[in-house]
């Protein structure tokens, strides 16, 4: 299990709120470990994979939409 799930799930039980950032790819697996762990309602934040072969102006891009999707996520109540 990621030690980012892992994270995020302690991090809310201790009520801050938190988003965990992965890529898509991941996408499924971080579905069904929250849902393990009893959120599946857990905030998230998806980047298309690869990142590592992204120019710096792509990259400042996918965190300009990121940080919106991470701001969008801890000003709405999970569902």
């Amino acid at each position: 299990m990621s030690c980012g799930l892992r994270d995020v799930t302690n991090l809310e039980a201790s009520g801050r709120p938190t988003v965990l950032i992965h890529t898509d790819l991941f996408g499924e697996g971080v579905a069904m470990q929250a849902e393990r762990l009893g959120q599946p309602a857990m905030r998230r934040a998806t980047l298309p994979h690869p990142v590592q072969d992204k120019t710096d102006d792509e990259i400042r891009g996918l965190a300009s939409q990121t940080l919106r999707q991470i701001l969008s996520s801890l000003t709405t109540d999970p569902q």
